[in-house]
């Protein structure tokens, strides 16, 4: 496996495990005379019972046996509830734009975002003009500033994974990051990438000999 294949498909294997038991169902759509089914809005199974119910009327429920393709993400047109999508490739080309942005943190803990990137990930073979950049968001999702941040930087770190605080110097010389596989979801492969992790010389050596792998900086 290229290398590049090898950082995209960690990150999907991270996001999927972000996404956990979280199964959007297909959109339905309601179809008759008086609405053509193009333009019918998503909704999910629930609520498109309750549409029927409220147009009175002889029409047809079509439900969607193969995912649909979308520009963007999509919900049921009354909850707001997110339905199964895929992605088009203007679709997945807004929705690069949107989570490579400098200025965006991603939530990793949002199952419903995770979701989202997995959507952009699995079009790594679909679209070879956006590999690239696809690529770069795979990259993204494993750099550890999404786990990791400093939020009182003078006295204390806080780790985004389990909330624990470390005195700063507890960090740099004795620190125990056990927890970082013990209370995440993150592999012992997926640890070679921690290049930016706030941890003493030691620690990083002790996760690059220990796992044999390529470094996410080559």
């Amino acid at each position: 496996m290229l290398k590049e294949d090898k950082i995209v498909q960690l990150a999907i294997e991270r996001v999927d495990r972000c996404i956990g038991d979280l199964e959007p169902e297909n959109s339905h759509w309601v179809s008759s005379q008086e609405i053509d089914v193009d333009k019918s809005e998503d909704r999910c199974f629930s609520c498109i019972k309750k549409k029927v119910k409220e147009l009175g009327k002889k029409v047809i429920v079509a439900d969607g046996h193969l995912i649909q393709e979308a520009d963007t993400c999509v919900h049921c047109q009354d909850c707001e509830k997110l339905l199964a999508y895929s992605l088009t490739e203007s679709g997945v080309e807004l929705e690069l734009d949107h989570f490579l942005s400098e200025y965006l943190e991603i939530d990793m803990y949002d199952t419903e975002e995770a979701y989202h990137l997995g959507a952009v990930l699995s079009c790594y073979d679909d679209y070879e003009k956006h590999r690239e950049r696809i690529l770069e968001l795979a990259k993204k999702i494993l750099k550890p500033n999404f786990w990791y941040k400093i939020k009182n930087p003078d006295k204390f770190q806080y780790c985004n994974i389990c909330g624990k605080k470390h005195h700063i110097w507890c960090c740099e010389t004795y620190g125990d990051i056990s927890h970082l596989k013990e209370e995440s979801n993150l592999t012992e492969e997926e640890c070679v990438f921690v290049n930016e992790l706030y941890l003493c010389s030691w620690h990083k050596g002790y996760f690059k000999r220990k796992i044999k792998g390529f470094d996410i900086r080559d």
